[in-house]
């Protein structure tokens, strides 16, 4: 099933209903979060996740295909821990690789509806997913540390507030999340599980070691 739609700037996305239980059907709109009985997008909180090395394994080689996409340890678990707290988690990611012609729209694709489906059945969900298809020499507003795709996603959202995070594993991923106003959250193997490091002094911001981590250690305390 195709899931994936294009953007006028020329990102790809996918938005996620929300129905009763949280989950629902893929949007068929391409300018709005649908609404469906007993539930909306104005009753979830939003957070920003990058996929690879975040959500899944990542690898020097590009995620090609759905055989080589591997969910990080204890991912699913957050995800399903984000959806029990009333989460919507948006999938902000840079793939050079559709540009540089290693991997196909196709393939992100059949990818990005199987991550989703799994997810689902193991009783969480992804709200919306925005990928950037472009090379950085192609200068565009949508490549992170560029703020278009977080602009799209939170724009279904009356507010975020100093509480939005954006848990990524790069510094792309931290200063978008300063060029866009809302907390990052930095994935670093060299963190023992279960530690939380401050980012920086000058940035509000922190260190752990993985998406279970920041979940439990940072996003879901009081």
């Amino acid at each position: 099933m195709k899931v994936l739609k294009r953007h006028e700037l020329g990102f790809y996305y996918f938005i996620e209903n929300i129905g009763r239980s949280g989950t629902g059907v893929a949007s068929a709109t391409t300018g709005s979060v649908a609404q469906t009985e007993g539930g909306s997008h104005h009753d979830k909180k939003l957070i920003f996740l990058d996929r690879d090395g975040v959500i899944n394994v990542d690898s020097e080689e590009f995620i090609k295909k759905w055989s080589e996409f591997v969910f990080c340890p204890g991912s699913l678990e957050a995800l399903r821990m984000l959806t029990d707290a009333g989460y919507y988690p948006v999938v902000i990611s840079n793939q050079s690789g559709i540009n540089r012609g290693i991997l196909t729209i196709e393939d992100l694709d059949d990818i990005t509806s199987k991550m989703i489906a799994t997810v689902r059945d193991n009783g969480s969900f992804i709200g919306t997913v925005c990928y950037c298809p472009h090379e950085p020499e192609e200068k565009c507003s949508c490549r992170k540390p560029e703020t278009a795709m977080l602009e799209f996603a939170a724009g279904k959202f009356p507010t975020h507030d100093g509480r939005t995070y954006f848990v990524g594993d790069r510094e792309s991923d931290v200063n978008a999340a300063i060029n866009f106003g809302v907390v990052p959250i930095l994935i670093d193997g060299s963190v023992k599980e279960g530690q939380v490091r401050r980012l920086d002094r000058k940035i509000p911001g922190y260190l752990c070691r993985s998406l279970l981590s920041a979940v439990e250690k940072i996003i879901l305390l009081p």
